[in-house]
């Protein structure tokens, strides 16, 4: 649970869990290994910042939300922010994976790894299902916060690098490109009509669910690390 590192390759190991092979379990101790080399690794740190983090509301032209746009929303929300992405017809899997995480006062209180339950027909149908399974997790957190005092108000930023799944949920009504969509996909479109959620643009390297959808090669995998968990000690 505080270790979102490994939730994609825990996620892949699971999918094999009813029919084992030689070389799940090799995956299996090598992903033991890794836990047992980073267990300095503390995992999850509150720093207690509100700010956005980098690349959200990216300033490039044509682009979702600039940075100055989308502060209000994030600061007067305890630095509530969320991140969803898909990787489209995944080699490891017949249907897309996906995954999001999400930030409160500087530090990640939701993360998972899963796989889509509908055949996407193009990467923006990816992302923009991703994008309505994270909005039921900012949902819950949303009433999590409330229960506990602390009010979320307005909008919550969702950040996606797909401006393709952004413009299909800010415009209403059915065009060649969604015609064939599941209602269950829509509850991003449904949360924005009712403004409690706002797409914004993050470039693909400042896409921090990035490794939750595919493994990352070494260099980037430890750049994306950083941001998930921490390595300084409890307090």
């Amino acid at each position: 649970m505080t270790r979102p590192d490994i939730s994609f390759y825990v996620t892949m190991l699971c999918k094999y869990m009813h029919d084992p092979s030689l070389e799940c379990y090799d995956a299996a101790v090598s992903l033991l290994l890794y836990v047992g080399a980073t267990k300095d690794l503390v995992g999850l740190h509150y720093d207690g910042s509100t700010s956005p983090p980098e690349g959200i509301g990216a300033d490039q032209h044509n682009t979702p939300g600039t940075a100055a746009e989308v502060r209000p929303y994030i600061e007067d929300n305890y630095g509530l922010v969320g991140y969803s992405d898909a990787s489209w017809r995944s080699k490891l899997n017949d249907y897309s994976s996906y995954g999001y995480v999400v930030y409160l006062f500087g530090g990640v209180v939701s993360f998972a790894s899963k796989f889509l339950k509908v055949v996407a027909m193009s990467s923006a149908e990816a992302e923009y299902a991703a994008a309505s399974q994270t909005c039921r997790e900012m949902t819950y957190v949303r009433n999590v916060c409330g229960d506990l005092g602390l009010v979320l108000r307005g909008r919550l930023c969702l950040a996606v690098d797909n401006t393709a799944a952004i413009a299909i949920c800010e415009n209403p009504g059915v065009t060649a490109r969604n015609k064939h969509f599941s209602d269950a996909v829509h509850y991003v479109r449904h949360e924005y009509d009712h403004g409690r959620i706002r797409l914004v643009f993050v470039t693909t390297d400042k896409q921090r669910a990035d490794g939750f959808t595919k493994p990352l090669e070494s260099a980037a995998f430890y750049k994306w690390r950083r941001h998930i968990i921490s390595a300084h000690p409890p307090v």
